[in-house]
């Protein structure tokens, strides 16, 4: 049994795809490990759509004076998780929504509104 580890087979590489204290995080909150839904890449516009009106449980970003690179957290929204991280070099985010198996309306509507957002990498 993989401990807390979550893995994505690709292309014949294991590739981990979330830290462990994303999934410690939500086991704790919700008492039971979550599904896990990655998306298309998103773009620095979109995540700042997810920004507005949801808790951001932690971050980790770079703040210059004129200038403020989000690198990797996760938000709160309704009973779903969203982890985000950026891709080296990019303004694009690979997005993240962890759940409890159940895909309902909140689920359906994060899910159509990132549509608008999504890159084509």
């Amino acid at each position: 049994m993989i401990s807390m580890m979550n893995y994505l087979k690709m292309e014949d590489k294991i590739e981990k795809v979330l830290p462990d204290n994303v999934v410690d995080l939500y086991n704790k909150k919700y008492n039971n490990y979550p599904c896990i839904t990655r998306t298309r890449n998103i773009t620095q516009e979109g995540l700042k759509v997810l920004f507005q009106k949801n808790k951001r449980l932690w971050y980790d970003k770079i703040n210059l004076i004129d200038l403020i690179i989000e690198l990797e957290g996760l938000i709160e929204y309704g009973k779903l998780m969203i982890y985000y991280i950026r891709n080296k070099d990019e303004n694009v985010y690979k997005i993240f929504i962890l759940n409890d198996g159940v895909e309902d309306q909140t689920y359906n509507l994060l899910i159509n509104g990132l549509k608008k957002y999504h890159t084509f990498n």
